[in-house]
């Protein structure tokens, strides 16, 4: 399994999400800047939760829903957006197939969401959640 790959969804569907309203008058609000995002991924395959961070620039227009569906061969087939919430359904396909829905709240200079994926890897299914948390911290390099 590429846990690697998982992650980099994980990390770009936040992204993608946001991208989609965050500068709508409905929907997350973030602020355009460097972001530091932490994310918890849990498998039904690791035995352990693994921990990233990551450090993103996010300009106003950048497109990551795109970057999303090259990353992982994904397509987000649904979309809602309550106040400050989103949440969408997802369907991915290249080398595995995998499902998912992910949610995400913002307000401005902070945010936090989830996502969880059922995968199939040569013909195993595998579960995957992955939870994070972000801050503004600053103006991009």
């Amino acid at each position: 399994m590429r846990n690697s790959w998982i992650a980099v969804v994980a990390v770009v569907g936040v992204l993608a999400a946001l991208s989609q309203s965050a500068f709508a008058k409905d929907g997350p609000t973030m602020n355009p800047g460097k972001w530091e995002v932490k994310t918890v991924q849990k498998s039904s395959m690791m035995k352990k939760e693994k921990v990233t961070n990551a450090t993103e620039c996010v300009k106003e227009d950048k497109n990551p829903l795109e970057a999303i569906m090259e990353a992982g061969k994904c397509k987000v087939t649904k979309q809602e957006t309550k106040g400050h919430n989103v949440s969408w359904d997802m369907e991915c396909g290249d080398q595995y197939s995998a499902t998912g829905h992910g949610t995400f709240t913002a307000d401005g200079d902070s945010g936090e969401g989830t996502i969880d994926m059922k995968m199939k890897l040569q013909g195993i299914e595998v579960n995957v959640q992955n939870t994070w948390s972000g801050k503004r911290v600053g103006d991009c390099d």
